[in-house]
């Protein structure tokens, strides 16, 4: 490449570059306008048009329930770290795809379908994509830093693309269409999980999730509960609308006392005195253990 092309592209890019700071920002939704000139670190005018020097010090955003429905114009705001987005209707997330100071981003209740612009978002601990319309999540395989994920209510049926997110400690991914976590097992660091109303049958998985706390699994087809006898620091422990017919597996030891709250309602236990199923219920609540098992299927 001779002298004169490369001073051209030189040129050229100095040009567009300019241009990219002295243009206003244009915005395709007025509540995502205002909310821009809401923001702590905003310091344009109050109306008129926003610089891209305006938005250089915001670092968080919430425009929350404003039926918004489009992002066209956030990705000026390149120190962003925190962005509150729920309650919205936004279905395209491309203006985000390089904001890679995000650390928090709430976009539960949108209706967002493909989240492949949140790939390289890799700085992100918390993110919330609750109630939208995703059914694809392996563009979260990347985001390995990634704490606290929220994904209920979704179409999601694969959850493999979670098994190297190992820094997790919350997760939830309620009415889904999952039928295999085994993606969970080694995700050590959870200490919630919930995800009832889904297709599970074999918590097995879950064997080695000692650190947990809470576990929520109600609406599933669980009937072994003999994994449970390792987590052992549960406190919570939802378990109601499965297919359990023996809950033995909850009394062979006796580390869970007063600390913890189980839920059996909705399966198939005996509650008629003397049975089996009541015996391990009076024992267990004999040991502090606060349940709730009436009514049954």
């Amino acid at each position: 490449m001779n002298r004169r092309v490369i001073q051209m592209l030189v040129l050229l890019l100095t040009v567009v570059s300019f241009s990219w700071a002295t243009s206003p920002i244009l915005f395709e939704c007025a509540r995502m306008e205002d909310g821009v000139r809401n923001a702590e670190g905003y310091t344009g005018d109050k109306k008129g048009p926003i610089y891209p020097k305006d938005v250089l010090g915001i670092t968080e955003l919430q425009i929350i329930n404003q039926g918004a429905t489009s992002l066209v114009g956030i990705e000026y705001l390149t120190n962003l770290e925190r962005f509150f987005f729920f309650g919205n209707k936004a279905n395209d997330l491309t203006p985000l795809q390089d904001l890679t100071n995000l650390r928090l981003l709430d976009l539960m209740t949108n209706e967002v379908r493909d989240i492949s612009p949140l790939r390289n978002l890799k700085n992100l601990t918390t993110l919330e994509l609750s109630r939208n319309k995703i059914q694809d999540i392996s563009p979260l395989k990347n985001l390995t830093l990634l704490e606290t994920l929220g994904l209920s209510k979704n179409q999601i049926t694969d959850i493999a693309a979670l098994k190297d997110l190992v820094h997790l400690e919350w997760l939830s991914f309620d009415e889904n269409r999952v039928v295999d976590v085994s993606a969970l097992q080694n995700l050590i660091g959870l200490k919630w999980l919930y995800f009832d109303w889904n297709e599970v049958q074999n918590i097995g998985p879950l064997e080695r999730l000692t650190h947990l706390l809470e576990l929520s699994v109600g609406g599933n087809r669980v009937e072994d509960l003999s994994v449970l006898k390792n987590l052992i620091h549960l406190e919570y422990l939802v378990l109601e609308y499965n297919q359990l017919r023996d809950i033995s597996a909850l009394v062979v030891d006796t580390h869970w006392g007063q600390e913890l709250e189980l839920d059996l309602r909705y399966n198939h236990l005996d509650l008629n005195p003397g049975s089996k199923d009541m015996d391990h219920i009076q024992l267990l609540e004999s040991r502090g253990v606060m349940i709730w098992y009436s009514p049954q299927m």
